[in-house]
């Protein structure tokens, strides 16, 4: 609701009102019907009445603002193209789009300020401004917006001052800088009071009065709120008065003046009825639903909590329908560059044509002239038959030769009609793929995404099922002839090593092996074992480093390394197994999480589970690949359980893994962190790799957007696991130089989670 009224402000400022929009936008379809010419003019036309649009029908703003940059880009028009921009981007911020919208903005704002043009490029820089507080990067915000109130006091712009002063001063409020938010709000009350300008004085007020209560000063508070009632009813401004009503019963309830709350609330309800207010008005139930529970009146405060949760629903679905219109506005966007391209293959078709015509024209030329040389060589044959026998002999040579050029030409004139016959069906080929390709594009990329995802658990399956069958093989030959030859001592023994690796399946990093290899060597060596270097091996790769002096019996016989091998071939056999079981538990997570992504529905429920543990099963699942030349180092905090649903949250970790791997191209260090941060807990995950271009930082998590090379990747990793972490009420981000790139993780502890996703707790 913030978003909607940053843009109420911004048509505050180019003082336009709801009322009375209908006779304007017939004058000015009157006057586009009367003026034909494609100019200037014209083009001014169609971006005033896609202003005007905008609290008629939000699709239309954006067709009439891509209408009109068309023609001012064919006119070279900078004012009405840097205008046309700004059209665009609102559209899209108005139903969400907000990446779009501030491509959009940023563009016009890039022609208004090459033009000079002050007043839109105040007009622009707020817009942005406001996406980036919709957004939550204030920092951002702040930026562009004193660069729009720096413009305006140089033009001596009053009403801009003061609507830009009354913006900065929320963001301030957002930031809990509570002092400088009254400063810049004064500021702009400085302006409007004497202008006595009602619409814009109710939302000063309302942003003083809030200020005031956050700073504990109510009784200031509280008259702020009657000056922003008051001029909220001036101008008929219901969304700010139901605001003010909500307000002063909420700090009224918290003051227990509990019949002055509950008269303010219900005025509250009262101002909104029949109206699109569905967050005020959920926001006043629940109020006056806590109200009446203070009060004991339990029937009545059920009665209220029942219309929170209507409302509730209402706010859901308009948000709902809000998505859709981004999507559908998406997809629109996606058809008309599909269509742009099917246009340029249509004039590649037609030029193609015209040359097949030109050069059928220059060899009906060739021909021509052949044949009238041919004609003219005979004459010349006949003229010099009158002369002597040599001379004919000679020039029946010469015309031997002629003709056999000419047939030379004649077949490379075939040649490249040939040629020409085979561009056109390609062409024409070409032509019905670019029309099929729109209905193939989503099947093709889910079937690329899935080749991709669980390409790695298939090469580990395999691999364990290599190393098994090999180490059976080797078995098989002579293991009862080796049985055969060892006492029943050495059996128990041999049986016990086994079962001490099966139980300690650990996993070092190669630098941690080769530590702990290197010191059971060293006591090997110095209880001195026949063959300790080798034994150490062997014991190293089963994973005992220490405990080994119940298994003397066997590292002190003679056959020390031919019994151990056999051991360490049995754990093998063990440990691929336990990899293939681990590998196809992972097949069916990626799987499970596609079908989820696919079809949207998720009836599942959230359970406890061991964030760490999940991270180091992918870890396991990628040990081969990580190993060839890959250090991992793990900084993982003590955490509680994590309230989550873990396949799919696996599904986030495999990815940014795996995408670290590929940009580290298997060397390089991989570092991953978990600890607590407030309400979340924090999972950093860092590679060496070569980083991200900061020219596509914008489009990482944009669905089908891929840097990978054809046939590896889809572009739906990083969109997808975008989507998984904004289900859990968490968020995810990244920065990236050459030689670092972290993705940062936060995900709401499990006492939070519940509050986060149903919006009874605030993020901060």
């Amino acid at each position: 609701m913030k978003g909607k009224l940053n843009l109420v402000l911004i048509f505050w400022v180019l003082g336009l009102s709801v009322h009375g929009q209908n006779p304007q936008i017939e004058n000015l379809l009157e006057r586009l019907d009367n003026h034909q010419k494609r100019d200037s003019t014209y083009v001014d036309l169609l971006n005033e009445l896609g202003h005007l649009y905008f609290d008629v029908e939000i699709k239309r703003v954006r067709e009439l603002g891509e209408e009109a940059l068309e023609i001012a880009q064919e006119i070279n028009y900078e004012r009405g193209m840097g205008q046309a921009y700004n059209n665009i981007g609102l559209s899209f911020e108005h139903v969400g789009v907000l990446d779009l919208a501030l491509k959009y903005y940023l563009r016009s704002l890039e022609i208004t300020e090459a033009i000079e043009d002050d007043k839109y490029t105040i007009f622009t820089s707020n817009n942005i401004g406001n996406v980036y507080i919709t957004q939550g990067k204030y920092d951002e915000a702040l930026n562009y917006l004193h660069k729009a109130l720096n413009t305006a006091t140089n033009i001596k712009d009053s009403l801009r001052i003061a609507q830009t002063s009354h913006t900065i001063g929320d963001v301030y409020e957002k930031q809990k800088r509570y002092n400088i938010a009254l400063q810049y709000y004064f500021k702009a009350l400085s302006i409007d009071e004497p202008l006595n300008y009602a619409r814009g004085l109710s939302y000063i007020y309302n942003g003083i009065a809030n200020a005031y209560v956050h700073k504990g000063d109510y009784d200031l508070a509280l008259l702020y709120f009657d000056k922003n009632i008051a001029m909220a009813k001036r101008s008929s401004n219901n969304y700010i008065l139901s605001k003010a009503y909500n307000s002063i019963g909420a700090l009224k309830m918290k003051l227990n003046e509990f019949d002055k709350a509950k008269y303010n609330l219900q005025k509250s309800l009262e101002v909104t009825e029949n109206s699109s207010f569905y967050k005020v008005r959920m926001n006043t139930f629940k109020l006056l639903s806590d109200l009446s529970r203070k009060q004991n009146r339990l029937r009545e405060a059920l009665n209220y909590y029942e219309q929170y949760t209507a409302t509730k629903d209402s706010v859901f679905n308009e948000s709902k329908g809000q998505q859709i219109n981004a999507l559908q506005m998406q997809i629109d966007l996606n058809r008309k560059e599909q269509e742009n391209q099917l246009l340029i293959a249509e004039k590649e078709l037609a030029e193609t044509e015209l040359q097949k015509n030109n050069i059928e024209k220059r060899a009906l030329f060739i021909i021509s002239g052949l044949l009238f040389i041919s004609a003219l060589t005979v004459l010349i044959a006949f003229y010099l038959k009158k002369h002597t026998n040599k001379k004919l002999r000679d020039q029946n040579e010469l015309i031997n030769r002629q003709s056999s050029e000419i047939h030379h030409k004649n077949g490379e004139i075939s040649q490249q009609n040939q040629e020409l016959k085979q561009t056109l069906e390609h062409l024409e080929q070409t032509q019905a793929h670019l029309i099929e390709s729109e209905k193939l594009a989503s099947l093709g990329q889910l079937i690329a995404g899935i080749s991709h995802e669980i390409n790695t658990p298939l090469g580990a399956i395999k691999a364990s099922n290599d190393v098994a069958l090999n180490n059976y093989e080797a078995l098989k030959k002579d293991f009862l002839d080796f049985l055969v030859e060892l006492s029943s001592e050495d059996i128990g023994s041999f049986n016990c090593l086994i079962e001490k690796a099966s139980d300690s399946v650990k996993y070092y990093t190669s630098r941690e092996e080769r530590k702990l290899r290197k010191n059971l060597t060293g006591e090997l060596k110095e209880q001195k074992v026949q063959n300790a270097e080798e034994v150490g091996t062997l014991l190293s790769e089963m994973g005992i480093y220490d405990n080994y002096h119940q298994y003397l019996q066997i590292i002190n016989h003679d056959r020390n390394t031919e019994i151990i091998t056999k051991a360490q071939e049995f754990f093998s056999i063990y440990r691929s197994n336990k990899n293939v079981e681990m590998a196809i538990h992972k097949v069916s997570k990626i799987l499970n999480s596609l079908k989820s992504y696919i079809k949207k529905d998720h009836f599942g429920e959230m359970i406890l589970s061991d964030l760490a543990e999940n991270i180091e099963t992918i870890l396991t699942i990628y040990r081969n690949q990580l190993k060839q030349g890959i250090e991992v180092i793990r900084n993982f905090d003590e955490v509680p359980m994590l309230k989550c649903y873990p396949d799919e949250l696996n599904q986030v970790w495999t990815n940014l893994i795996h995408n670290s791997i590929h940009a580290m191209e298997g060397k390089g260090t991989l570092t991953i962190n978990i600890a607590a941060n407030g309400k979340f807990f924090k999972i950093d995950i860092m590679d060496t790799g070569k980083g991200i271009p900061g020219e596509i930082h914008h489009k990482v998590f944009d669905d089908f957007f891929t840097t990978k090379p054809l046939g590896e990747g889809t572009g739906l990793g990083l969109s997808i696991a975008k989507k998984i972490i904004q289900k859990h009420a968490g968020s995810i981000s990244f920065e990236s130089s050459p030689g670092r790139t972290k993705f940062t993780v936060l995900i709401p502890k499990a006492e939070y989670m519940d509050g986060l996703l149903n919006g009874t707790i605030v993020k901060v």
